[in-house]
Order: C-alpha cells, then structure tokens, then sequence
C-alpha cells in the first residue's frame, strides 16, 4: 500500500484487520492523529455480494458521518480511491470494552452503569437521527483514558429514511448480542439496540454472557426461548431493569433509551435487595431485613420433664419462656398452638399414664402384664454358624462385584454412543457455521456445499430445520443469480428447491411464481401465490421459527411457537393425503385430483417423513397413469 493516501494521509502502521482494515495515520495538512479503514474486499467476492459491500460501508460513512455526540467515534472524511474505500475517523486512545473486561473480569455497579449511561446517551442521540446501530457489543465500544467510552463501528445500522439492504430472510449481527426480533430478520426499530445493551449490562455485571451456547443455533435458540440466569450480587432493583431491557416481547422493553438510563440510576440508587441470597432474592425481602428474621418455630415439647406430679401433668415452669401456658391461654384442647389434634380437657394429663400392672394369666413371667419396653426379647428363630456367615458373605462380595462389572460394560457403552453421538453432533455444528459465515460472505456456492454436508450426518429435528432454512435462503439467492444470467429454467429449479427444503420461505414462493408466470404456467404461479396467503401462518420466509408480518402500527407481532406452526401444518397435510387416497381409491380413481390434494400437502410438510411419503404417492400415480413414459 502507498504511504500517502490521496496525497495528505500519511500511513503509520496496520492497527486491526477483519471485514475491514483499520489504519493509524497522519493528516499531513493539519499534523494529527487520525484513524482510516479501508474496506477489506476479497477478490472472490463478486457480483450483488461486492455491490451490497460497498453500499453497507458507504452507510456506514453516512450514518457515522451525519452523528456529532462525544460518545460516538467522528467521522471526518469518506473517499474512493482506485477502486478502494476509506473512511476517515478519529484516532482513540484506550481500549475496547472487551479487552478491558477480559483484564477486569467483573465490573463493579457504579463503573458497569457508568459505561452503559454514555453508551446509553450515544443511542439515544443516533435514534433521534433515525439512526438503529444493529451491533452493539464490547468489540465496538472504545473506553479511553479517564473513563469516556466511545461507540463505534456502525457497519451495518439502520438508517430510517433509506430502504433496507438486508435481503428476505438474511441475517446480520453478532449472535450473542443480537434481539430475537433481529434474529428472525423481522422489522426492527430503537429497541432491538436496548436489548443488545441489556445483553452487554448483563455481561459487564455478572463476567458472562446471559445466552450461551456452543454454536450459533444453540446460541440464537437461547435467545428466543430460555430466561438468563440469575445474576449473583447485583442488586435486585438493578437485575429487574436489564430483564426488562432483555424481553423477548419489543413492547415489554423501555421505550427508549434515556428510559433505560433512568431506570439504571434510580435501582443503583435504591439498591434494596440482592438476587440469588439463599432463601431469599426472590422474595422482595431486603438484605438487612433477611440477616434480621428468625425462622418460626414451634416449642420444643419434653416428653420427660424435671418436675414430675402425679399424672405427668406438665407443669409452668417446663414449657418455653418465651410463650408460657397457664390454664386462661389454653385454647380449646387444652394446649396453645394446638399442639394436639385430640380434643382434652385442660385439667387432663398430656402424657398417659404409666400402665397398670394387673394380673394377666396370660403373661410368662408370674401373670404381670409388664409395659412394652420391659418385655422379654424373642428368641431368634434361625441362627446362622460361623461358616454360613462366612458362605453368605462370599456370595454377597460375588454378586457386588458381578454387578459392578456388568454396571461398568454398560457405563463404557454409553459413554462410548454419548462419545459418538457429541462427535457426529459437532461436525453437524461446524458445518453449519462455515456455511452461515459463507452465506454471510456471500459465497452461495460453498454454503450450499456446507449445508449440504450438514444434512448428509442427519441431525436431529430441531437442527434439521434450522439447516433447510438456511439451505432455502441459499437456494433463492442462487435463484437470483441464474434469473440475472438469463437461465430461467435453471432459476425454476432452485427456486423449487427452496421451496422444498423451507416451505416458510415466502421470498421462494414469491419469485417462483414470477418465474412460473414468466415460463406461461398460470396455474403454477397461482398455487405458489397462495402458499404465502395471509391465512397461511407458516408461509413466511423468517428463518428461526416464523412471525407474522409487523401490524399497521409498526409494532413487532408477538412471538409465535415454530413448534406449533409445524404441528399445525403436519396435521393439515395429513388431511390433504387422506382426502387425496380417498380420491385416489388405488388408482381407480380421480388420478389428478389425488395429485393436487398430495401437492398441496407437500408444500405443508417439508423437512418431515410425510413429505417423502406424498412423493413417493405422487410418483406411483404418474407411473400408473403413463405406464410407458417418464415418471
């Protein structure tokens, strides 16, 4: 690289490099300090994949550019240069947040909520520019030299009043910190960036991640399922607002970011409890408060007291000081806390008395009847010899070790299928990842090969789904390429193909059904047009579990269980194949009409055994009616 750039930037050295290159430098003209990124563009990145790189960084420019805050790293300069980018910025001083919390470890609550205020003021000043940054975490956020931190890197943010660029069912983000609304590629407005900020309190309070997982999907399932655990040592107050800021539901967080703040000032100031105190910490009982209360505990009762009268009546003296009984306390049994469930007299004893020794004919020992704890032990019925002992003892070893061998072979054998099992899971979970860094790349080809190569191992139903998806979203972009090279045939089948791997993917049906239309299929077209029907609620392309569309307000629709989507839809492409078989009647039927029941039940069950199943009818029917020809 040249050490001049546009003739007054001169390069000192290479500070960072990932999606970009970042560049310590000298503006010549004024003798300062400043910082440039140049776009990082790999030659094999081509096509729509190098003009949507261009366009993010030049928003980037724009979005940093249109900010003057002090909490937001300034943009001075944004340039083209012999077919290379450069963005102009101030140089910072300091650290970023993630080296100072893997130096730190915990942040105390005053520094954590410091930090999260100035963060807090630099979001709400860009959401009043219209301005949603979309990737809020450590690596992006500077802390200089007497505490100011900095907020930077606004590579892929929103900008209000511009289209956006992600594409239907594309992805951007960093997993851990990303809102499940950002997740699902819905719409998003201010909030999503409040939940990425309760994600980051979290993680400066507390020294780890509220989601953790070991992949991307066990990561993002995290997110849009399970609750954080508890934070140990924050205060209840301060623990409620970031649960708060962290809801799945955007309407059930604070409504901006100043609100945020506010809330973050008021619990540290009123600090009332502290979350995770055994027994307490749920309870809304105070820290002072819990040392101070003693548990509630029934009179110890003595059965055998000092004093002894006539009767075994307890007297005064022998029950408990701090709760003394004389007869006006006695309640309606004789006794207080009613200690007896049998009604008494007060005046009775509360022992029975000793039992009589009246004659008994009965009795061995001269007709006494002697109370039970003074009887004569039986005389044992069987009494084993030394040898015996020694017999039943070696086969009791025998046994015990015996099971203990047999318990080890099974324990081995299942560790061994756990062993394999992780191993087969794992290269299902890396092959998934390349394919998602290469689908955020924009690298098709290699993401379909690694999602391919993902569902080739045979994950389980969970991660099956999630893989189709990703595998569809692959499968239209590829669509897309072929209908910009002209090859609409070629364009159909991928975009079949997306269908089939993810029949919730509407971006799929909706460019089929141009394509369909194109080729002069109406009919085609017709069906796939109906697939994304309003009363459809599986016929979105959000991967992830889909959500309806944003309502007329702008507000994010509640979250709706993918679990439930495909249980619906099984069931209804079950009834599409018994009302096709019916129709069918073993080929002596209606042919057609059976395939088009079994067709519409394809487009419900994808990813499913049942899908097979229909194909395998729609095939025996095809065969059946042109015997000789292709089926």
């Amino acid at each position: 690289m040249s050490d001049i750039i546009r003739g007054k930037y001169q390069i000192v050295r290479e500070i960072a490099r990932s999606n970009d290159i970042v560049f310590e430098a000298i503006d010549t003209t004024l003798g300062r300090r400043i910082a440039i990124k140049e776009l990082n563009l790999a030659p094999s990145v081509t096509g729509t994949a190098r003009r949507d790189r261009i366009e993010r960084f030049h928003r980037e420019a724009r979005a940093t550019g249109k900010l003057n805050h002090p909490n937001i790293v300034a943009v001075s300069d944004y340039f083209e240069e012999n077919g290379r980018y450069f963005i102009v910025m101030e140089f910072l001083e300091g650290q970023t947040l993630r080296d100072v919390m893997q130096m730190k470890g915990v942040f105390s609550l005053s520094e954590g909520i410091q930090v999260a205020s100035q963060i807090l003021d630099a979001l709400g000043y860009a959401h009043a520019n219209k301005v949603i940054h979309r990737d809020i975490k450590p690596d992006n956020i500077f802390i200089l030299p007497g505490g100011i931190a900095k907020l930077a890197d606004f590579g892929i943010a929103r900008l209000g009043e511009e289209p956006a660029l992600t594409s239907n069912g594309q992805v951007f983000g960093t997993p851990s910190y990303m809102s499940p609304e950002q997740i699902e590629g819905r719409t998003i407005d201010n909030r999503s960036d409040l939940f990425s900020m309760g994600v980051l309190l979290y993680e400066m309070l507390t020294g780890r991640k509220p989601y953790v997982g070991d992949s991307v999907i066990s990561i993002t399932y995290a997110i849009m399922n399970a609750e954080p655990p508890g934070m140990s040592g924050v205060p209840q107050n301060v623990e409620q607002v970031i649960r708060r800021a962290l809801s799945k539901n955007p309407l059930s967080r604070q409504v901006n970011a100043e609100q945020l703040k506010l809330d973050l000032r008021n619990a540290e100031a009123n600090p009332t409890s502290y979350g995770n105190q055994t027994g307490m910490g749920r309870t809304g009982m105070g820290l002072n408060q819990s040392l101070s209360m003693q548990p509630l505990i029934a009179p110890a009762y003595n059965p055998f007291p000092p004093q002894q009268s006539s009767g075994y009546v307890i007297q005064n003296s022998q029950l408990p000081p701090a709760q003394p009984y004389s007869p006006n306390q006695a309640q309606a049994n004789g006794l207080p806390w009613q200690w007896n469930a049998q009604p008494q007299n007060a005046n009775a004893p509360l022992l029975p008395a000793m039992p009589s020794l009246m004659p008994n004919p009965s009795n061995a020992l001269g007709g006494v009847a002697l109370p039970p704890a003074y009887r004569q032990p039986a005389t044992p019925i069987f009494v084993l010899s030394p040898g015996g002992k020694t017999l039943l003892w070696t086969l009791f070893l025998a046994v015990a070790i015996g099971a203990g061998i047999a318990f080890g072979v099974i324990a081995f054998q299942r560790n061994f299928n756990d062993y394999e099992q992780k191993a087969s899971h794992q290269q299902i979970l890396n092959h998934n990842q390349m394919g998602f860094d290469a689908l955020t790349r924009g690298d098709f080809a290699n993401a379909e090969k690694e999602f391919n190569l993902a569902l080739a191992l045979k994950p389980g139903y969970a991660d099956r789904l999630v893989i189709l998806k990703n595998l569809s979203i692959v499968l239209v972009d590829l669509g897309r390429a072929e209908v910009k090279n002209g090859d609409r045939k070629k364009a159909i089948t991928l975009y079949r193909r997306a269908v089939e791997a993810s029949s919730e993917n509407a971006a799929a049906h909706t460019e089929l059904a141009e394509q369909l239309a194109l080729e002069g299929d109406v009919s085609g077209a017709k069906r796939e047009r109906e697939a994304i029907s309003v009363d459809n609620p599986a016929s979105t392309s959000q991967p992830q579990g889909a959500l309806p569309s944003a309502n007329s307000s702008g507000d994010a629709a509640p979250y709706v269980d993918p679990n439930a989507t495909l249980a619906r839809n099984e069931a209804k492409a079950n009834a599409l194949m018994t009302e096709g078989d019916a129709l069918y009647k073993n080929g002596q039927g209606d042919a057609e009409a059976a395939k088009s029941k079994w067709n519409e039940a394809l487009e419900l069950c994808a990813g499913t055994p049942l899908h097979e199943t229909l194909l395998q009818k729609i095939r025996q029917a095809t065969q059946n009616s042109n015997p000789g020809g292709d089926p």
